[in-house]
């Protein structure tokens, strides 16, 4: 094979790969969903029922309310400047 007819076939070959990869679609749930401890959104095909048990609700609350207690201290050593 000739030197030509190996480019045209790597370039046809280039061309092919980036044509398929645009049509590649990345499909995502839209709507609200409850956060996590990893921010992980859900599959597109997600019914929007949560059938967790708790745990990161609890887990989450947990650390917005130790958050607000820093914040509060921290306002409280702050006060007499």
């Amino acid at each position: 094979m000739t030197k030509g007819g190996e480019k045209k076939h790597r370039t046809y070959n280039k061309r092919n790969l980036l044509s398929h990869e645009k049509k590649h679609e990345v499909r995502e749930f839209r709507g609200f969903c409850p956060p996590n401890r990893f921010g992980i959104r859900p599959g597109f095909a997600w019914d929007g029922v949560d059938r967790s048990n708790g745990y990161e609700q609890k887990w989450l609350l947990q650390l917005n309310s130790q958050k607000a207690v820093e914040d509060e201290a921290y306002k409280w050593s702050c006060s007499d400047m």
